[in-house]
């Protein structure tokens, strides 16, 4: 950055006065932390990158999908491998691709979604 430059943002920058530090304070003592980020969020790095409607709602598909297979896992599934059930049979394997099936087909009817859709939302949160 050039010295001109420097000079130009040092006669922008205006110092904090006590009134404006208390009023900060109070500000953010009476806020909640996530409004707090909101706020942050749209002020400082603009509302382009504040969650839609459509994300929060494509998060909750994907997540219901994630917890209805892996509750089903945790009955069905005899093994476990760090932690999480595994499947020791090609019995329970074909189980749990069942249940993912239906659990698609349930989320695809109740979001009115078409396979590739919900593929491509399932596919979008894995990525998180």
């Amino acid at each position: 950055m050039s010295e001109d430059k420097l000079h130009i943002l040092a006669d922008e920058c205006v110092e904090m006065t006590e009134a404006d530090f208390d009023k900060a304070l109070t500000y953010f003592s009476t806020r909640e932390p996530h409004a707090l980020m909101s706020a942050w969020q749209s002020e400082m790095i603009g509302a382009w990158l504040v969650e839609t409607q459509q994300e929060r709602l494509h998060r909750d598909i994907a997540a219901s999908y994630r917890s209805q297979c892996d509750a089903f896992n945790a009955i069905v599934c005899s093994g476990m491998r760090g932690g999480e059930p595994m499947p020791t049979n090609g019995v329970e394997m074909g189980m749990i691709q069942r249940n993912a099936q239906r659990v698609m087909n349930e989320l695809m009817v109740y979001y009115n979604l078409t396979q590739k859709e919900l593929h491509d939302i399932i596919k979008k949160d894995n990525k998180r």
